[in-house]
């Protein structure tokens, strides 16, 4: 067996040392981006021309759906920030292919003021809450791969993590991409009932998280069993 150059095993742990990057650059540019988006969300408002006090209020009515889709999607930013927020908590580091996949996370997320604005401006349209769903859908999944790369890769990029941990995030992650694209599903049909899951599944996304992690769990044991 011929023994390793000295010189070549300082070289690839430089190397690796060089991938091994902080996590608070990428943290501090995601704060931006969600607050960004949270910004054009209001924006996104247009003030009634100027009339009489009645048809101000008639005006402002008629701003029902922009009102109505600007709080949900306030709340669904703020949960996915969230989300995207708790799992630096264990990811203390770094490398170019995780922050990509960030990257592309971001860029789903810059979408969301988007895709609020369609649904705001065509409310009794099926596609318009397809499109909505949809953009939703792919930011979870991105967030999921997020995590998945952080945490099963051999590239030490989590600290004090634990499976528990991992199933309860995993399981999450899973159960609100299982009930936003039902909301598409459901939007074909009718888009009432699109609506009202995607807000049931905002619910979720904020509820405590005691009893539903505790049924996270005891769904994984009971399928590992199988």
């Amino acid at each position: 067996m011929q023994n390793e150059n000295p010189e070549e095993i300082n070289d690839t742990t430089e190397v690796r040392r060089s991938f091994a990057l902080t996590t608070s650059r990428i943290e501090s540019l995601s704060d931006c981006i969600f607050a960004f988006a949270m910004t054009l969300l209001v924006l996104g408002f247009s003030v009634p021309a100027q009339g009489s006090g009645s048809s101000l209020l008639r005006a402002l009515i008629r701003l029902q759906p922009q009102f109505t889709t600007y709080i949900l999607s306030f709340v669904v930013l703020g949960g996915l920030w969230l989300a995207h927020h708790n799992q630096y908590f264990w990811i203390k580091k770094s490398n170019r292919p995780f922050l990509w996949i960030n990257m592309m996370y971001l860029l789903f997320i810059s979408l969301i003021p988007f895709s609020t604005k369609v649904l705001a401006e065509y409310p009794d349209q099926s596609v318009a809450m397809i499109i909505y769903g949809l953009n939703v859908v792919i930011c979870l999944t991105v967030l999921y791969i997020h995590w998945f790369y952080a945490t099963r890769k051999k590239i030490d990029l989590v600290e004090n993590l634990n499976d528990r941990i991992v199933i309860l995030v995993e399981g999450r992650i899973g159960a609100l991409i299982f009930l936003n694209i039902l909301a598409v599903i459901l939007s074909f049909v009718s888009l009432t009932l699109g609506v009202w899951m995607i807000i049931i599944a905002q619910v979720f996304l904020v509820a405590p998280t005691v009893t539903i992690d505790k049924l996270i769990i005891r769904y994984k044991r009971s399928f590992s069993k199988k």
